[in-house]
């Protein structure tokens, strides 16, 4: 993990006769970047049982973590495995059947009937004509408010 120190930062020796840490006059500078890893040490301090949180470089040098910012680590790999960001837009499958659909071609249907029904009498089948009229133009109505939902991804240049 690549961090950048905040203030100087003393390394420090540890010192097994205590169980802690002493320091051990060598100093590493502010705006330094190290890398190493964050470390919990069990040790006593005046005595009683204590965790330290130290910082361990590559080198095995120790500091406080209290001295080190972990740097921001930026990802630009894409979902198409290319460096640049991949543009990712969700969208819905056109062939799947929705609530909105069915509602539209129920309602088309209802009001075809109802269209049929009015006025003049009408035979069988072209009250039946109505109703598929009135049911297909529901369902292309549906199918326009359909919400597009679902992933859709677009390659990087």
């Amino acid at each position: 993990m690549l961090v950048e120190i905040l203030e100087d930062a003393s390394i420090l020796l540890p010192n097994s006769e205590h169980k802690n840490f002493t320091d051990s006059g060598e100093i590493l500078k502010k705006g330094k970047k190290i890398e190493g890893d964050f470390k919990n040490v069990n040790g006593l301090r005046r005595g009683k049982p204590f965790n330290y949180r130290v910082f361990t470089t590559k080198k095995g040098e120790i500091i406080y973590a209290k001295y080190v910012k972990p740097m921001a680590v930026e990802v630009t790999m894409g979902a198409d495995s290319q460096v640049s960001a991949t543009k990712i837009e969700m969208t819905n499958n056109e062939k799947k059947t929705t609530t909105r659909k069915v509602v539209g071609a129920v309602v088309g249907g209802v009001i075809g009937y109802a269209l049929s029904r009015r006025g003049n009498p009408k035979s069988f089948t072209t009250q039946i004509m109505y109703i598929g009229g009135g049911a297909i133009l529901g369902l292309i109505v549906g199918n326009y408010t359909n919400k597009k939902t679902g992933i859709l991804v677009q390659k990087s240049k």
